[in-house]
């Protein structure tokens, strides 16, 4: 596998779940029991992994990457912080538990964003 299908691969494959959390978040809320979520959630949700999907075909799959890391990381870290959580609950209905949802995407997202580098063409 190339070093690019991987950047594809994750970014199609977030792309895909982001999706469909937003979908089945119109349906069933909170999701799984967990994850609270509002219209304009569902909707970011659903946007976001849209945008992934065009830009992982069109081989911009690294940078879909790594600025849905960057994106995921500051929800994640403002989710932590008692002001900024309760903002955040207010404007997104975002809890604890998506707050850490939001920071594996991080992770896992920054990881190979970031870490895995393109072989020269």
């Amino acid at each position: 596998m190339v070093i690019s299908d991987i950047q594809k691969t994750l970014g199609i494959s977030l792309g895909i779940a982001l999706i469909i959390v937003g979908i089945i978040g119109f349906f069933n809320n909170p999701l799984i029991g967990l994850f609270e979520m509002n219209i304009l959630q569902k909707i970011i949700y659903i946007a976001a992994g849209l945008i992934g999907i065009l830009l992982a075909l069109k081989d911009m799959g690294k940078q879909y990457n790594k600025w849905l890391g960057v994106f995921a990381a500051l929800f994640a870290v403002l989710g932590f912080i008692p002001p900024t959580a309760s903002l955040l609950k207010t404007m997104f209905n975002i809890n604890i538990q998506t707050t850490i949802l939001h920071a594996g995407i991080a992770v896992l997202s920054l990881i190979v964003g970031l870490g895995v580098k393109q072989e020269p063409a």
